[in-house]
C-alpha cells in the first residue's frame, strides 16, 4: 500500500500510475483529481484524511479487510502511460 495524504489534491505526481505498475494499492484523500483516478480505475482506497481516519484504514489494511483485482492495476497501466499520452496529444486535431 502506498500513502497519499496530498493537501493539494487537485494534482497527480505520477505517483499513481507508479503505484498501479508496482500492483500497490493507494490510500488517498476522497477529494479532488486524485479520488476520480482511484475510484474510477479502482486502484485503492478513498477517505477523509485525519489520523483517527488513517489508524482504521491501517487496520483494516493490516486484517486484509480490503482486497482489490490485479485487472484494475494493469487495465490502467495499459491506458495510462507515455506511449499512450503522446498519441493522445499527436492525434487530438
Amino acid at each position: 500500500y502506498i500513502l497519499v495524504p496530498y493537501i493539494d489534491f487537485y494534482y497527480s505526481s505520477g505517483i499513481i500510475g507508479y503505484a498501479a505498475y508496482f500492483k500497490k494499492p493507494v490510500i488517498c484523500t476522497n477529494e479532488g483529481l486524485l479520488s476520480d483516478i482511484v475510484r474510477d480505475f479502482n486502484l485503492g482506497y478513498l477517505a477523509e484524511i485525519t489520523p483517527l481516519k488513517l489508524a482504521q484504514i491501517i487496520e483494516d489494511v493490516l486484517d486484509n479487510n480490503f482486497v482489490l483485482k490485479e485487472d484494475s492495476f494493469i487495465d490502467y497501466v495499459k491506458t495510462h502511460n507515455t506511449t499512450a499520452f503522446s498519441v493522445k496529444i499527436l492525434d487530438n486535431e
